[in-house]
């Protein structure tokens, strides 16, 4: 049941992301969504699911919360789970976590949470050097940074007392799973001639399994880790850049216990916060190297895209049921016995 839990949220991820727009779909108006689903359940409870979805031209940001709980009889199981999504213009950024414990005596057990968010943004600036003669129309050359973040984690322990079994196997299980992942497209049309890359095309990824990092955080998909990188691409004055970028998260926890061994307990958490930020232009210059001192780069609105986004990472939050859980252990006297088992990119530099 676990094993469908660690799937549910990946295929979750996955549909959320097969919603966005195509990065080569440039919009003239900017435009961000931001989608975030939590549930939670136990092993005859169905739990709640919170799902929202909010899409702008100024900004979206969503929280999806869920909480259930199961107690009587042999079983006392419980599954928790919240997220946040937030996009604006030039940033994206999630956080969520998820906890899923259980106890029970002499009967299977299950509690899980799990949370899935999308997150896009669309968005375009146009060059201007009014103090510039020579840039009307000209070709030049920007330089800009983009800046990935990405923390991910996911841990848990189970305890059990065996009844009539000398093997030596714990009848708990736990399961965690955490990732994110990051997506930014910039593109300059009017320059596609140039002898200079016309666009960038960059990707970060991150993710834990049971504890373990299966990819470090932030390990990328095509070789940019955690970090803020500097591009240079062609632009033309007076013509539009464009900016198209999408995101996903997930996290999933749960705690299991099976077969007929008298005291089981299990419980685990994951948890993750990620962003990627537009972090400034920092030169600008035409084609034979004069550089370009006054310029603006003003998005439909009015935003100033010559500036940074990058902003702190949320305070993350204590998994809720994970602590509640601890004390149900306490409580049943179950803890004798511990298991744990654990596109064509552009020229960048890392800064």
């Amino acid at each position: 049941m676990s094993t469908q839990v660690r799937s549910q949220v990946v295929t979750r991820a996955i549909a959320l992301a097969s919603l966005a727009v195509p990065l080569a779909a440039l919009a003239q108006s900017p435009a961000y969504r931001a989608q975030m689903e939590a549930g939670s359940g136990t092993r005859n409870v169905g739990g709640p699911y919170d799902g929202n979805n909010v899409s702008n031209d100024t900004f979206a940001a969503v929280i999806s919360r869920s909480t259930v709980a199961e107690s009587g009889g042999p079983v006392v199981s419980q599954g928790s789970s919240a997220g946040t999504a937030q996009t604006g213009p030039g940033r994206i950024a999630f956080f969520g976590s998820s906890s899923g414990s259980t106890s029970a005596f002499r009967a299977p057990s299950f509690g899980n949470g799990w949370t899935s968010g999308y997150a896009a943004l669309s968005d375009n600036f146009t060059l201007l050097a009014p103090g510039c003669a020579a840039c009307t129309g000209a070709l030049g050359v920007m330089t800009f940074s983009v800046q990935f973040d990405g923390r991910a984690s996911a841990g848990g322990t189970a305890t059990g007392d065996l009844v009539g079994n000398a093997t030596g196997i714990a009848g708990g299980s736990w399961e965690g799973s955490s990732e994110w992942r990051s997506f930014v497209n910039v593109q300059a049309p009017a320059a596609w001639f140039a002898p200079l890359p016309a666009f960038v095309d960059a990707a970060a990824t991150g993710r834990y399994h049971d504890g373990t990092n299966v990819a470090s955080p932030g390990y990328s998909s095509t070789g940019l880790a955690v970090g803020i990188y500097t591009f240079e691409m062609a632009v033309r004055f007076g013509s539009s850049v464009f900016l198209q970028w999408q995101a996903y998260m997930g996290t999933s926890s749960s705690g299991n216990s099976s077969g007929n061994e008298a005291n089981l307990a299990a419980q685990s958490a994951s948890e993750l916060s990620s962003a990627v930020s537009w972090a400034g232009i920092t030169g600008l210059r035409l084609l034979d190297g004069t550089p370009v001192a006054a310029y603006t780069a003003l998005n439909p609105n009015g935003i100033d895209y010559g500036q940074s986004f990058v902003a702190a990472p949320p305070v993350p939050e204590p998994p809720s049921a994970a602590l509640a859980l601890a004390g149900t252990v306490a409580v049943l006297g179950l803890a004798r016995r511990r298991l744990v088992r654990p596109g064509s990119p552009a020229p960048a530099t890392r800064g």
